[in-house]
């Protein structure tokens, strides 16, 4: 899988279950799609481009992802 649909991937999954904020959780969420380190490379992206906010490990969609969000089909 690129890099950019697992990065979309993971911001669907930040939006569809905010509960499953962690890396390990999302990964597990996406099952075979991306592995704990591919998800937590792509939430740094996420992070870089002010799409997502972290706190003590848990990631949160900023009001940008979620327009993002919104946006993608």
């Amino acid at each position: 899988m690129s890099t950019s649909l697992l990065v979309q991937a993971v911001l669907r999954c930040l939006a569809d279950h905010p509960h499953d904020s962690t890396a390990a959780l999302v990964s597990a969420r996406l099952g075979d799609i991306g592995d704990v380190d591919a998800v937590e490379a792509a939430l740094t992206l996420l992070l870089a481009d002010g799409l997502a906010a972290e706190a003590s490990g848990h990631y949160v969609l900023t009001a940008a992802g979620w327009r993002r969000h919104r946006a993608d089909p």
